[in-house]
């Protein structure tokens, strides 16, 4: 009982935690491309600056992942959390659009260090019959924070400005390394640090196409994300009049859509099966992100954005269960860091490659080229994860 209780603790702990680091983060969202054009970036400029923050974590995951295994999840998520308390406090010195971009990568660091080792300990502290179940509610609480965190960024930056709107992001980090370093004797007695296997097999769950296709899931899904809400969506509102503070509540619709589905579809897959509940996440959210096309209004903009959220959260915590299934013990650390790269991966060539097709044809076609994307590759993920027939 005292060791159930103790897994209890360390996974509330984690989804606190979870919560808060991602809110922080997600307090930019609605102002960081408008900021980015006020010191004179481009549109492309400004697309590259909002998916800085994903290309570091996208480069530096996997190591992490690997530092995870061998030292213990704890001091990587301390790390990770004090870096989101410190980067935000960089952004009101940065005067031109590269010293801006500087201090985005920076800030990417909080996340590549936290989230592979959070994902790790949760499985950890999972039994394999609940692993989709467990990893969907720290979904769910990541996506909380992704709720909370524009709000918050568009009441503060219509409210008090854009230095207490970096200040915020500090601040609003802050109780989850608390609530980490008051909970470490529990999260040491969950962490994983066993003797790895050998380098073959170690990295061997690469070849195996279900792992593949489990990572592509978060790749494609994320695409669209990044290219809707890290780059799209405050530019192409304002269009229409509408202010930051509703950019903000569009943005925070978007990721209450993802959070309600993520356990329930975390717990789906553990029963249906992870490739269906994929395929129906990213068919869903390529439906969505073509209608924004033609949405021109709050309330047509914040609906588009609720079932692109759901497509994303039926899509990403099943990838990441179904690689659970695939990767040894041994190994979460580095596939979880892996499968977290591929996320931030797509996150940042969508709000990249998105924000340079905007500049070329502007937001329709824009809207409707990420939707393609996204159709094409749950065409891939279908045949990556179709399985084989028996050999006579």
């Amino acid at each position: 009982m005292k060791g159930l209780s103790g897994a209890r603790i360390a996974l509330g702990a984690l989804y606190v935690a979870g919560f808060c680091g991602y809110a922080s983060s997600a307090v930019l969202f609605p102002i960081i491309s408008p900021y980015a054009k006020g010191l004179g970036a481009s549109d492309f400029e400004a697309g590259l600056i909002s998916a800085a923050y994903a290309y570091v974590t996208a480069l530096t995951m996997v190591p992490f992942g690997v530092l995870s295994d061998k030292v213990g999840r704890k001091s990587l998520l301390i790390v990770g959390l004090l870096t989101y308390v410190i980067a935000p406090l960089f952004y009101g010195f940065a005067d031109n659009a590269f010293e801006l971009l500087l201090v985005r990568l920076f800030h990417g660091v909080a996340l590549a260090t936290f989230i592979p080792a959070a994902n790790a300990l949760v499985l950890d502290l999972s039994k394999p019959e609940r692993r989709g179940e467990t990893l969907g509610w720290l979904a769910a609480s990541t996506q909380l924070g992704f709720v909370a965190g524009p709000a918050i960024g568009g009441l503060m930056k219509q409210n008090y400005g854009i230095s207490a709107t970096f200040y915020s992001c500090s601040i609003v980090s802050l109780p989850g390394l608390m609530l980490i370093l008051v909970g470490s004797r529990w999260i040491n007695r969950g962490s994983s640090t066993s003797s790895r296997p050998a380098e073959g097999r170690y990295w061997g769950w690469v070849k195996n196409r279900m792992a593949v296709g489990a990572l592509f899931a978060p790749w494609f899904a994320t695409f669209g994300a990044g290219a809707v809400a890290s780059f799209a969506l405050p530019l192409y509102a304002a269009g229409f009049g509408i202010d930051p503070v509703a950019v903000g509540f569009i943005i925070a619709a978007l990721y209450t859509g993802s959070a309600i589905v993520r356990a329930p579809s975390g717990r789906l897959s553990d029963r249906v099966g992870r490739r269906p509940v994929i395929l129906f996440g990213l068919i869903v959210e390529a439906i969505a992100i073509s209608f924004m096309s033609i949405s021109r209004s709050l309330p047509s903009l914040m609906v588009t954005a609720i079932l692109c959220g759901f497509g994303v959260g039926f899509t990403n915590p099943t990838g990441f269960a179904l690689l659970s299934d695939v990767a040894p013990t041994t190994s979460r650390g580095i596939a979880m860091g892996v499968a977290n790269s591929f996320l931030q991966a797509g996150l940042a060539v969508g709000s990249t490659s998105m924000g340079f097709v905007k500049g070329m044809f502007g937001f329709e076609w824009m809207f409707q080229v990420c939707a393609l994307v996204i159709v094409l590759g749950s065409t891939l993920i279908f045949m990556l994860t179709k399985k084989r027939a028996a050999q006579p």
